[in-house]
């Protein structure tokens, strides 16, 4: 008799084989997209539902340990100095190198640092992504602004009745519309304006305190600094 598990499990890698290869050929984008959507698949068939959930549990903590290691400067010491202990990033910032080497450990386990022998650490391609401005701009952003709201969020719609948020009040102006993290001066922002002058709602640029002191604002109305 077939399994019918292990049956999908052969098509699943079938096709994830196809599409990897057929990115490998071309190099094209949707072609990477598409093979690594299907090799999603893969994964989530192999993995027990158990595991998944545990998974999905622990994720806040990771959130946590990348927001820590970035704090820390864990990233962007890696990519200049190469690989180091954890006793060694932990003298610059007098921390605890036992916590330094649980949160390296855990950097480790998702691929933002790659674990080198014996307690040394070296930067992976995500420690690369974590020294650039937007992509720090965006995580720091989402700790600070936006974690606090999805944790409390189960309690806030319990208390409403579980009823969509709604704001029947005619505010469209004063809603947020659009925040570019990282923006630079400006550029995209001042484009999405003048390319949707009718849009409703209050855009909002955010960049390092430097480089938006420089910045001169032809539409204070509706362009917000941060």
């Amino acid at each position: 008799m077939i399994d019918p598990y292990n049956s999908a499990i052969e098509y699943l890698l079938r096709e994830t084989t196809t599409r990897v290869e057929k990115y490998a050929s071309s190099g094209n984008e949707s072609a990477r997209v598409d093979a690594l959507d299907q090799c999603l698949k893969l994964s989530r068939a192999l993995e027990k539902p158990k595991d998944a959930v545990l998974k999905l549990s622990l994720s806040p903590v990771l959130f946590m340990a990348v927001k820590v290691g970035h704090d820390l400067e864990i990233f962007s010491r890696l990519v200049k100095s190469g690989p180091a202990t954890a006793k060694e990033l932990a003298v610059t910032q007098n921390a605890d190198p036992a916590l330094l080497e649980r949160i390296l450990r855990t950097l480790a386990s998702i691929g933002y640092v790659e674990e080198r022998g014996t307690e040394l650490y070296a930067p992976s391609p995500l420690s690369y992504e974590m020294t650039q401005r937007t992509t720090i701009g965006m995580m720091d952003s989402l700790f600070r602004e936006w974690q606090r709201a999805i944790t409390r969020a189960p309690e806030f719609l319990q208390i409403a009745g579980y009823r969509n948020p709604e704001d029947t009040r005619d505010e469209s102006k004063d809603q947020l519309l659009l925040v570019d993290l990282g923006g630079g001066r400006g550029h995209g922002i001042a484009y999405f304006a003048s390319r949707f002058p009718d849009a409703p709602g209050r855009l909002i640029l955010e960049d390092l305190p430097p480089v938006i002191d420089c910045i001169k604002f032809g539409s204070k109305d509706r362009t917000s600094q941060a």
